[in-house]
């Protein structure tokens, strides 16, 4: 049906149609909702986000431990450390970055650090070995089986790096001693259980020699009872 028609003065004929008499409504309609905008903007990023980000953990655990295992071949030293991270207690640790990056991979790398590392280090301050006993007492045996694994002797290799406040000192403090003669009584009793070779090396000592340097004495005797361990050891 056609559209109703009127005469203006001029007798020429008006239509009547549906288009909006404004610009205003015209462009309203043209323009998209502002709520449809807001949600296309936020998949969009959603989208691009979920693309920049890498899900490691929803790899399946073989392939997560193949990665473990190719990273820390670049660590090949793992340190005893007082405290292990996110264990908050001594053990073992490295300073591969992936190590710490979440509970969950801090958890897995740490069950293959022990069969990954080709050496083990520790720092020992003012002869305190309390953290390197802590750590083989609680040591388990598989654990230990899995140290072994990356050495050709039946024994564990570790290098305690010592530091002295006064390495210039003549005689040992009260609690440099004990500690001292804890670890000395800890190595002879474990002599015969858990194999540990332990070398030491002291560079803030390396100018004293044993006559002068009560540490450097001390050092001396530790080195002198690993090689009557080792010793004990072959002739079984």
């Amino acid at each position: 049906m056609a559209a109703p028609t009127k005469r203006n003065r001029t007798g020429s004929h008006l239509e009547f149609s549906d288009q909006p008499k404004h610009k205003s409504q015209k462009l309203a309609r043209q323009m998209p909702d502002e709520k449809d905008s807001q949600t296309d903007g936020q998949t969009a990023t959603a989208i691009a986000s979920d693309s920049k980000h890498f899900r490691f953990l929803c790899l399946a655990a073989e392939l997560r431990n193949e990665i473990y295992s190719l990273v820390l071949q670049d660590y090949p030293i793992a340190q005893i450390a007082r405290y292990s991270g996110i264990d908050n207690r001594p053990g073992l640790r490295t300073s591969c970055p992936l190590f710490y990056a979440s509970r969950q991979i801090h958890k897995e790398m740490k069950s293959m650090l022990v069969a990954e590392a080709t050496s083990i280090a520790a720092t020992v301050h003012d002869f305190d070995f309390g953290h390197i006993i802590t750590y083989f007492d609680n040591v388990s045996n598989l654990d230990f089986k899995a140290l072994n694994q990356g050495n050709t002797s039946d024994s564990v290799s570790i290098t305690l790096n010592l530091s002295f406040t006064n390495p210039n000192a003549i005689w040992m403090t009260m609690d440099e001693w004990d500690g001292y003669v804890m670890w000395t009584h800890w190595v002879r009793e474990t002599a015969e259980g858990v194999a540990v070779d332990v070398s030491y090396r002291a560079k803030c000592l390396a100018h004293l020699d044993t006559a002068s340097s009560g540490y450097r004495h001390a050092i001396f005797n530790l080195e002198r009872e690993e090689e009557g361990k080792k010793e004990k050891r072959e002739q079984r």
